[in-house]
C-alpha cells in the first residue's frame, strides 16, 4: 500500500482526480468522535458475547455491551436534536462537531460547483456507517440538497431507489437550467432517524421515539427488547436478526460496490477503520477489478496506520490504487517529532481548504 503525506504535488494530483472522476466518500465514526465515542472494541466484545453457549450469561453480556454502546453513542443523539438544549459541556462539543461537518459539506458544495467536466454531474456519494444525526443536521443548516433514500413529506418512506436524483435550477426570467450541487447520503448501517412501520417498510422520525423508549427501559428487563427495535446494524459480526435491515443493508452494499466499479472513480476514506469485513472485502475486490479506481485513506495516527496495515497486509492490491494518507509530522525546537492526527478539522484544512485554494487559485 502506497503511503503519502499531503504536499503541493500530491494536492495537484488529488485536485485533478476530484475534478475529473466520479467522487465518493466513505465516512466512519472518527468524524463524529468530538462528541460521540468511537466503536473501539465494541464489535469484538459483542461478537464474543454472541458465541457464549450459556443463554443467561450471553444475555447478561450482550445487555452490558449494548448498554455501553447505547450510552456512549446512541443516547447522546437526543442532545443533538435541534429542539433540545443540551448541557453546556455537551453543547460546546456538539457545536464543534457540527461546525466541522458544515465546513466539510459547504466546501464539497463549492468543489462540486466548480467541476470543469461537462460530462460529470455536480454530485458526490457519501457512504457512511455512522448512525448519528450530525450529517443531516449540518446539511439542513447550510441548505445543501441531498438524497437520503426517503421520499414523501408527511409520511417519508425509505427505498434504495431514491438515490441519484439530480437537482436542476431554472432561472425565473429565462429558461436557462443549471445543475445544483448535491449529495447522496447513504447510511449503510441504518440510522437513528429510521423506524419500522406496520407494513414492513422503513419510515422517518425526527423525534427519535425509539431511542427514548430504549432509554426509559435501561433499568428494566425490557432493555434488549426495546433496543432490538432500533433500525440500525449492530457493531458485531452477527449484525442483525431483522430481515428488513438485512435486505436494505445488502442493497446499500450493492450500491457501494456498483459506484466503485464505475470507470474513472475516486473514493476518499475518512474516520473509518475498515473493521467492517463486508465493506473491507468489497473495497479490496473492486480495487483489484477496477484499475481506473483510486482510493485515498486518511490514517488518523500511528496506531491507525498500524491497524490498517495489519488489515491489508495479506492482500494483494494488483492495481496499486490504494493510497494511505499519513498524519503530518511536526518537529519542535528540541528536535522531537510530534504527530498531528488526521482529525476532522485537520482533514478540512489539508483536504477541503487546500483543494479550494487549488481550484480557486
Amino acid at each position: 500500500m502506497k503511503k503519502i503525506r499531503v504536499n503541493t504535488q500530491n494536492m495537484e494530483d488529488i485536485k485533478i482526480i476530484f475534478q475529473d472522476s466520479n467522487v465518493n466518500f466513505l465516512i466512519g465514526s472518527g468524524l463524529s468522535a468530538g462528541y460521540l465515542s468511537t466503536l473501539n472494541t465494541i464489535e469484538k466484545d459483542i461478537t464474543e458475547a454472541n458465541k457464549l453457549t450459556d443463554d443467561s450469561e450471553k444475555r447478561a453480556k450482550l445487555s452490558q455491551h449494548y448498554s455501553t454502546y447505547f450510552e456512549d453513542v446512541i443516547e447522546k443523539n437526543l442532545n443533538i436534536l435541534p429542539s433540545i438544549t443540551p448541557p453546556t459541556a455537551d453543547r460546546l462539543k456538539i457545536e464543534s462537531v457540527l461546525e466541522s461537518y458544515q465546513f466539510f459539506f459547504d466546501g464539497l458544495r463549492e468543489l462540486l460547483f466548480h467541476r470543469k467536466s461537462s460530462i460529470l454531474n455536480k454530485q458526490a456519494n457519501v457512504f457512511t456507517t455512522n448512525i448519528d444525526l450530525f450529517m443531516e443536521i449540518a446539511l439542513d443548516d447550510i441548505g445543501l440538497e441531498y438524497n437520503d433514500g426517503f421520499i414523501g413529506r408527511f409520511d417519508p418512506l425509505f427505498s434504495s431507489s431514491n438515490f441519484k436524483k439530480i437537482y436542476l435550477q431554472k432561472s425565473q426570467h429565462f429558461d436557462n437550467e443549471s445543475e445544483i450541487p448535491s449529495l447522496n447520503i447513504i447510511k449503510m448501517h441504518g440510522s437513528l432517524t429510521w423506524e419500522s412501520t406496520d407494513d414492513g417498510s422503513i419510515g422517518f422520525t425526527d423525534r427519535l421515539d425509539q431511542v427514548v423508549a430504549v432509554k426509559d427501559a435501561k433499568e428494566t428487563g425490557a432493555f434488549i427488547k426495546e433496543y432490538d427495535k432500533l433500525c440500525i446494524v449492530n457493531p458485531s459480526k452477527e449484525k442483525f436478526k431483522d430481515t428488513l435491515l438485512n435486505q436494505n443493508y445488502y442493497d446499500l452494499l450493492r450500491i457501494y460496490s456498483n459506484e466503485l466499479e464505475r470507470e474513472n472513480t475516486s473514493l476518499f476514506v475518512m474516520g473509518f477503520s475498515f473493521a467492517d469485513e463486508h465493506i473491507r472485502e468489497i473495497t479490496i475486490r473492486v480495487a483489484n477489478a477496477n484499475p481506473t479506481l483510486v482510493i485515498y485513506i486518511f490514517s488518523y495516527d500511528q496506531d491507525s496506520t498500524t491497524d490498517i496495515d495489519a488489515l491489508f497486509k495479506d492482500t494483494i492490491i494488483k492495481n496499486k490504487n490504494i493510497v494511505l494518507i499519513l498524519p503530518d509530522e511536526e518537529q519542535n525546537e528540541a528536535g522531537e517529532i510530534k504527530i498531528i492526527p488526521n482529525c476532522f478539522d485537520q482533514i478540512n484544512e489539508k483536504f477541503i481548504t487546500a483543494l479550494l485554494s487549488k481550484i480557486n487559485g
